[in-house]
């Protein structure tokens, strides 16, 4: 779907895989860290969902494709709306996570579905669960 259409209907998803939106070159001695997806979902207002997303993309740059991004940024209701389905997937309650933003790592399915597969938190346990995933 084009953004424009997304907007319309009330959320944009943006994925950033691979290098995504800001290509650069790569570090000359890149820190290593173990393959892992990770998604970001919030609202554009918040200022944790912007330092978490602009973490998972460095890390996704620094680490030569072993870490791989995709950021879901939504309007303020409709982020709780897609936060409550999200936990649902990972078996949790919509009172297990109730801030912005929300990290969890998945994994692509074969037709490219993004599946949920563990919660991480919010940024701060973002941030701390990407520093022990260095090797």
């Amino acid at each position: 779907m084009f953004q424009s259409q997304l907007r319309s209907r009330g959320f944009m998803r943006l994925a950033l895989l691979s290098g995504g939106l800001f290509s650069t070159a790569a570090p000359t001695n890149p820190p290593k860290y173990k393959p892992t997806n990770y998604a970001v979902m919030g609202f554009p207002t918040c200022p944790y969902y912007k330092r978490a997303s602009q973490t998972a993309l460095a890390a996704q740059r620094e680490s030569n494709g072993a870490i791989q991004a995709i950021l879901y940024e939504y309007p303020r209701e409709q982020f709780h709306v897609e936060r409550v389905k999200v936990l649902a997937q990972l078996g949790m309650k919509p009172e297990d996570h109730s801030t912005c933003p929300m990290v969890y790592i998945f994994e692509k399915t074969s037709d490219g579905t993004v599946v949920p597969k563990e919660y991480v938190g919010g940024s701060d346990k973002f941030h701390q669960h990407l520093n022990s995933r260095r090797e």
